[in-house]
């Protein structure tokens, strides 16, 4: 069986290895028992000299030794086999590994008093051994369950971020952005976190830019095509009509540019910079006498100074364009101005002019209330962002609309 949780596979992992920690301990004791035996039996025998001692002195005689022990004092000794061996060891706790005997000396009542153990056929006493498995015992089940706690912990506190990111991408409504990503921490998931927040919000920006291109395009393309249309009729009543062929022409490179323009506004790049500064008299000129056919209105066009801006002809075309278009629009009576020095650009009419509630949404597309569908100062607001220029609408109900376009 495949176990997919994260935390699951945390906890059984720090779990095993506790577990294999523990067995590991365990094991050591294990060999120290093997090797630590003649410390052990020396241990024992010291014990026994003095318990012996103790009960001599109080009921005048040696009590019974355990298996394998033999006690001697004074000339005694001489009845072991190996005394003389025995009697040439100092005064202390002593092993003769040949003769597989621990011997314990010392000196009682004027004489020297002997313990020895024969350890060929012992084991270590089974009380130490007890002792010592159950401190074997109990190291394994602390480290174990330190272990489990540990793992459990851990896997927790580990997935929990893990789960509030599922938590957070899965709720995440439509057009909706990421959020912050602090609250991950400064660690691998919250860096992963934050990347996808990246790739997240750059995905949203881009089905916002595909959107609004469809919509923009669909904006723009709208006049061209109706020239297009337009002379296309005559040309069917009139086949020679040079003029007729000059507005589909004219109306063709417009419509090319426009889509140049509109896929330099599509791209996350901001690829919209000239290298040469604008001739923005020539643009300005042009326009107002191109609009200036479709009007009765007048227009009239003031440049003091020479803004040296650095924007694609065609984007600052399309920009004022659509400034020119709303303001003819609105624009029964009076006049149209457009003036332009360093610091903005302002289209000034004098026609209806917008109601005070609507001037904070002005911007926004597809502008309910509006006699337009509402993309035309979009489009303007989103060329400005692109420069980073700031756009400024003044209006009044009944004597017309200031938009300046503030370029610092």
């Amino acid at each position: 069986m495949i176990i997919k949780s994260l935390k699951t596979r945390m906890i059984l992992a720090f779990s095993g290895f506790s577990i294999l920690l523990a067995l590991f301990y365990w094991g050591l004791l294990a060999l120290f028992l093997l090797f630590s035996e003649d410390t052990i039996f020396n241990q024992q025998v010291g014990i026994e000299l003095k318990r012996q001692q103790t009960y001599y002195l109080q009921r005048g005689n040696f009590d019974q030794l355990p298996t394998g022990m033999s006690i001697y004092l004074g000339d005694e000794i001489n009845s072991h086999p190996d005394a003389e061996t025995i009697t040439q060891l100092p005064p202390g706790i002593d092993e003769i590994e040949d003769l597989n005997l621990h011997v314990a000396k010392a000196t009682f009542q004027s004489k020297p008093l002997y313990i020895v153990y024969n350890v060929r056929n012992q084991d270590i006493d089974q009380d130490i051994l007890s002792w010592l498995n159950q401190i074997g015992l109990i190291v394994f089940l602390i480290v174990s369950v330190t272990g489990v706690g540990v793992g459990i912990f851990m896997g927790r506190r580990t997935a929990r971020p893990i789960l509030r990111l599922d938590e957070r991408i899965t709720g995440l409504e439509k057009n909706e952005q990421f959020g912050e990503t602090n609250s991950f921490g400064p660690d691998e998931i919250g860096r992963l976190a934050h990347s996808f927040a990246e790739a997240y919000d750059r995905s949203q920006q881009f089905l916002i830019r595909e959107k609004r291109f469809t919509r923009e395009v669909s904006h723009e393309l709208r006049t061209p095509t109706a020239v297009i249309r337009g002379a296309l009729d005559i040309l069917e009543v009139q086949p020679d009509n040079p003029a007729a062929l000059q507005r589909i022409r004219r109306a063709n490179n417009k419509t090319q540019q426009l889509i140049e323009t509109f896929l330099l506004l599509g791209r996350e790049e901001n690829l919209s910079l000239s290298d040469e500064c604008l001739d923005s008299h020539y643009v300005c000129t042009m326009l107002v006498e191109q609009h200036q056919k479709n009007t009765a209105v007048p227009i009239t066009f003031e440049q003091t100074e020479d803004p040296q801006l650095q924007i694609l002809p065609p984007l600052f075309m399309v920009l004022l364009n659509n400034l020119l278009e709303n303001a003819i629009r609105h624009t029964d009576v009076g006049e149209i101005r457009i003036s332009l020095n360093k610091q903005q650009l302002t289209v000034a009419d004098t026609g209806s002019g917008f109601p005070p509630e609507m001037l904070p949404q002005l911007g926004q597309a597809y502008l309910e209330g509006s006699s337009g569908q509402g993309l035309g100062l979009s489009i303007v607001v989103r060329i400005c962002q692109q420069f980073g220029w700031s756009v400024k609408v003044d209006s009044e109900t009944g004597k017309g609309s200031q938009v300046h376009i503030q370029f610092s």
